[in-house]
């Protein structure tokens, strides 16, 4: 499953659009990755993840996480 213009959309917001369309809870996630949900919110909130939490979720909600840099043209 991808998002059409995913560039324009955080960690956290594609998180919750593809739990969604997967119909998987946040509190579901929040439980795999040994959080309360109240912390897990304020991380969505803020966008507040690492790099391991990232890979983490992407494996929950059966997605692919890629991070990479980009040369920008000239």
């Amino acid at each position: 499953m991808s998002i059409r213009n995913s560039n324009d959309l955080n960690n956290a917001e594609q998180i919750k659009i593809i739990c969604k369309r997967q119909k998987i809870t946040l509190t579901s996630v929040a439980n795999a990755m040994g959080l309360s949900i109240q912390n897990f919110s304020n991380k969505l909130t803020k966008n507040n993840f690492d790099e391991d939490e990232l890979r983490f979720i992407a494996e929950l909600i059966n997605c692919e996480y890629h991070s990479f840099f980009q040369m920008k043209s000239d």
